[in-house]
This record gives C-alpha cells, sequence and structure tokens, in this order.
C-alpha cells in the first residue's frame, strides 16, 4: 500500500498542475497547449553557456531581429512574440536544428533558432484581448481600425494603395493571449537586463513599453514605431497614443531618442517637433531611445 500511494499522489498532482482542457464559446474554438519550458533557463540549455544578452521582438509579422542587426550574435538571445498563427509557425518551422537537416527530425519546444524562441502572444495587454486581423496582416492590431468605426470615412496612405479596405478594416476579429514585459523580464528573465526591445505593434507600442512598468529600467534600448502628422493622412487606428506623448514618456522614463527615416538614414532632431514632420511623404517614423546611465 505505502508503494501506491508513492505512485499515485505525484501523479494526481501532476494531473491537477495541467491547464483546463479544450473548451468552446460563441466566439470560437480555444486549447491552451504548451509553448515552452519552465523553469524558463531549460529554454536555452542546449548552449555552451548561458545568454549574456537577452532581446525582445514584439511583432514578428515581416521581420527578423536577430538576422536584420548584425550586432545579433554569440551570447545573445531573443524571445519573439507574434499573435498571427500562421506568422508565428513559420517561424517554428523555419528552425533547422544544426545536428539534422531533415524536416521531419525533432525540433525543440517554441524555437525559432538556436538562440531564440517564438510566442503567440499579444504583449501589452491583460488576460485575452480582441485582435483585429487586416487584409494586409501587417496591418492587424489591438487597437480599433478607424474603418470599422467610421465606415464612410475617406482613408489613404501613401505606402498601401488600398489602404482603407486592406489596412483600416477588420476582416477578422480573433481572441489572442496577452502577456506584459514586466512578467516576461521579471518573471521568465529573472530580472536580467535586457539589450533591445524592438516594437512593431500596429498603434500598440506605446501600451507594450508601459506594460514593463518598474521592469522598464532593465530594458537599455528600446525601438518604437510612431506615426507622424502627415497632412491629409486618415489616422489607421482609434484610441491610438500620438507621435509626441509617445517621444514625452520616453524621455521623462529617462531614455534620450535617436531616430532615423524608412531608407535607415538618420535624422538630426529627435524631440517633440520629429512628429510634427514627414519624411518623403511617409507618415511611420521608427524612433530608437538608449536608457541614459543614471549618475551616482
Amino acid at each position: 500500500m505505502p508503494s501506491l500511494l508513492l505512485w499515485c499522489c505525484p501523479l494526481l498532482h501532476t494531473w491537477a498542475s495541467l491547464p483546463q482542457p479544450l473548451h468552446e464559446t460563441e466566439d470560437g474554438i480555444f486549447a491552451p497547449v504548451q509553448v515552452a519550458r519552465l523553469p524558463f533557463h531549460k529554454n536555452w540549455a542546449h548552449l555552451k553557456k548561458p545568454p549574456e544578452r537577452f532581446w525582445i521582438e514584439v511583432g514578428m509579422n515581416n521581420w527578423d531581429l536577430s538576422v536584420h542587426y548584425q550586432d545579433f550574435g554569440e551570447g545573445d538571445f531573443v524571445l519573439g512574440f507574434e499573435p498571427l498563427l500562421d506568422k508565428y509557425g513559420e517561424r517554428l518551422a523555419s528552425y533547422r536544428p544544426t545536428h539534422s537537416a531533415g524536416s521531419g527530425k525533432f525540433r525543440a519546444l517554441g524555437r525559432q533558432h538556436e538562440r531564440g524562441l517564438a510566442f503567440p502572444f499579444a504583449v501589452g495587454c491583460k488576460g485575452m484581448a480582441k485582435f483585429r486581423v487586416a487584409e494586409e496582416d501587417s496591418c492587424s492590431t489591438l487597437l480599433p481600425l478607424v474603418a470599422d468605426t467610421y465606415p464612410d470615412i475617406e482613408a489613404e496612405h501613401p505606402a498601401v494603395p488600398n489602404f482603407k479596405a486592406d489596412c483600416a478594416t477588420s476582416a477578422e476579429v480573433r481572441t489572442v493571449p496577452c502577456i506584459s514585459l514586466k512578467h516576461v523580464i521579471k518573471e521568465w528573465l529573472g530580472g536580467h537586463e535586457v539589450w533591445f526591445l524592438k516594437v512593431d505593434a500596429e498603434g500598440a507600442d506605446l501600451a507594450v513599453v508601459q506594460s514593463a512598468g518598474r521592469m522598464l529600467r532593465k530594458i537599455r534600448h528600446v525601438q518604437l514605431e510612431v506615426h507622424t502628422e502627415c497632412g491629409g493622412i486618415a489616422p489607421q487606428f482609434l484610441n491610438a497614443p500620438n507621435c509626441s506623448s509617445t517621444v514625452r514618456f520616453m524621455h521623462n522614463a529617462g531614455y534620450r531618442c535617436t531616430t532615423q527615416d524608412q531608407e535607415g538614414e538618420l535624422l538630426p532632431d529627435c524631440g517633440e517637433g520629429i512628429c510634427q514632420k514627414c519624411y518623403k511623404n511617409f507618415p511611420i517614423l521608427n524612433l530608437l531611445f538608449i536608457r541614459q546611465r543614471r549618475r551616482s
């Protein structure tokens, strides 16, 4: 009898700790699945030594931070977040383990490459959130799209020929899981400094950064996308923070701003005045913020 109890109790405990099974609501079918390992350090146990620098990428639709940034290399590890399931799946499918080139071979859970994980989560919201998927899926967002609320609005964009239908209107609304940067940095990374945070959250960039809370002081570099006030260009989202409020928040949080246009050219002015300008008739600008070292 004692041996039976020793066998049954751990088993019961294991089953009790599992998440709830798949369930159905009037909106859809939901299924909890495991996406990474805990304790979190198990996700890089295959490396010869633990990561020295962490990177976080929010929005992975058509961009790979670890490929485009030459500074990413040995000693670095990236956590990527993408709520579009097909794009998340593409990242996992693109992983080729160094020990095997076969498509049918084992791939470690959640790995997008040897030095990175991918997660099908939105960042900067709580619990579960409505995610509006546009025909041009790089325009998908947590925020309300303007043409959904105002279908008669005239919405044009210099870079998207059919902007209103493809980028400012929802093709589908999905429910996605959310997480905060505070949880990622404090609980998963144990409060370790984040070397680089890249955010492309379609109007919700500032909310992503603010979700770090007090852990924001752990982030060294932040790249954000802001929409400048180009004349005659309709807004894509409702309730999105404007460029000036984003620059002001980052400045008050202790960051110095640098910036570049869409072709990578450095621009000299990165105060709030940058928000009044329209570079090459394009309303989107990437701003890079560098955290200033505190004087002792």
